[in-house]
C-alpha cells in the first residue's frame, strides 16, 4: 500500500469460528472490548504516508497503526506483542478470515490489550488476532479496526492531516467550527448489516452493488461483474500483497463515480472477485469524511480549497505501485 513497497492491508471479512481445541489455557474469542471512553472531541494527527497512520498506545507502548475502516477486527503485529509484554491467550477454536471466497488466514492466539489510547479515546480489554506483518515489508504494529472505532463517529481530514473522533450523531456539533461556514455533508447510509461501512452505487439499468469504505487499501476496486457491465477499458495492472497473499490485479479506468454532488474522475480500480467493491483511501482522501458506528452512516464533504503556502498531501502511489 506504499509509494516505495507494493502491498495490501488487511479487509477483514467475515471471521467464523471453526475448528478443534489448540492447547490450554484455551478460551474463546470475543470481538470487542470491556468498556471505552471520550469525553468531548479526541484529535489524533496522522502520520505521512498512503493510508491513515497514527500513533496510538498500548498498554503504555507507543504502536504505529492504520486507522482501517474496511478491518472488522483489531489485530497486532507478533513482534511488537512480544516486546510490549501483551498477555498471550491460546483459542478454543481457532478464527478464520475469508477473501474473495477462500480461506486467506488462520489465528489461533490473541494478544489481550488492557488499554488502548487514541489521543483522549481509549477502550480497555481488547482481544487483538496476532499476525506477523513484516508480511506487509513495512513498519506496522497494528491495524485497527472496527471494533474499536464503531461507538463514535471517526472524520479523517487528510488536508489537516488529522483524525477526529467524537460521540455518535454528534457530527454537526462536533466538527462545528472545524471546516470553512457553509460546508455541507453528505450523508450516506451503511447498505448492509455488520460493522463495516458498505454504501449502495448504481452502475445504471438498475443494476445495484455496494461499495466498502476502506481506510485500509490505497486503491478503490469495483466486482468483476461490475466491471463487466460498465465495459471498462484497461489501463494497467498493480502487483501487492493482501491477507489472501501475494497477487497482480489488473486495473480499469472509470471515467466518474459520482458520490451525490461530487465526482470523482478517472479513477484506476483494480478488479474485485467479491460481490462489493471497495472504495480506497487515495479516493477517500480528497475529502473530509465521516465513518459514525452508532448513526451506521457515511458522509464526506469537499475539502477548502488550497492556498499556496498550505502543506500538501503526501504523494499517493501510482495504479502498479500496489493497493
Amino acid at each position: 500500500m506504499l509509494a516505495t513497497r507494493p502491498l495490501a492491508l488487511l479487509a477483514l471479512g467475515a471471521l467464523v469460528l471453526t475448528g478443534a481445541a489448540c492447547g490450554p489455557p484455551p478460551v474463546r474469542w470475543v470481538r470487542g472490548v470491556a468498556d471505552r471512553g471520550l469525553e468531548g472531541v479526541a484529535v489524533v494527527p496522522l502520520l505521512d504516508g498512503a493510508l491513515p497512520y497514527a500513533h496510538v498506545l498500548v498498554d503504555g507502548h507507543v504502536a504505529r497503526a492504520v486507522i482501517d475502516t474496511g478491518a472488522e477486527s483489531t489485530l497486532v503485529d507478533t513482534r511488537f506483542a512480544e516486546e510490549s509484554g501483551l498477555r498471550h491467550v491460546a483459542l478454543d477454536v481457532p478464527v478464520h478470515s475469508y477473501k474473495e471466497g477462500r480461506t486467506a488466514r488462520t489465528y489461533d492466539t490473541v494478544a489481550v490489550v488492557g488499554r488502548l489510547e487514541l489521543g483522549d479515546a481509549w477502550v480497555t480489554d481488547l482481544q487483538t488476532l496476532v499476525f506477523d506483518m513484516a508480511y506487509f515489508g513495512e513498519d506496522l504494529d497494528m491495524i485497527l479496526g472496527m471494533d474499536v472505532l464503531e461507538a463514535w463517529g471517526a472524520c479523517f481530514d487528510d488536508a489537516r492531516r488529522e483524525l477526529r473522533l467524537f460521540p455518535g450523531g454528534t457530527l454537526a456539533t462536533s466538527l462545528s467550527g472545524v471546516f470553512e461556514s457553509g460546508t455541507e455533508f453528505t450523508v450516506w447510509p451503511w447498505s448492509a448489516e455488520g460493522s463495516r461501512p458498505l454504501v449502495a452505487f448504481d452502475a445504471g439499468e438498475g443494476r445495484g452493488f455496494d461499495v466498502l469504505v476502506d481506510t485500509g487499501a490505497v486503491l478503490s476496486s469495483l466486482p468483476r461483474d461490475v466491471i463487466e457491465f460498465l465495459e471498462l477499458e484497461e489501463s494497467g495492472s498493480s502487483a501487492g500483497h493482501d491477507i489472501g497473499g501475494a497477487n497482480r490485479r489488473t486495473t480499469h479506468r472509470l471515467a466518474r463515480l459520482d458520490l451525490g454532488g461530487v465526482a470523482l474522475k478517472d479513477l484506476d480500480v483494480q478488479v474485485y472477485d467479491e460481490p462489493h467493491g471497495l472504495l480506497g483511501y487515495a479516493a477517500l482522501r480528497n475529502f473530509a469524511f465521516v465513518v459514525d458506528g452508532p448513526e451506521r452512516t457515511f458522509a464526506f464533504a469537499n475539502l477548502p480549497e488550497r492556498g499556496e503556502d498550505d502543506e500538501a498531501p503526501p504523494e499517493v502511489p501510482e495504479p502498479g505501485d500496489g493497493r
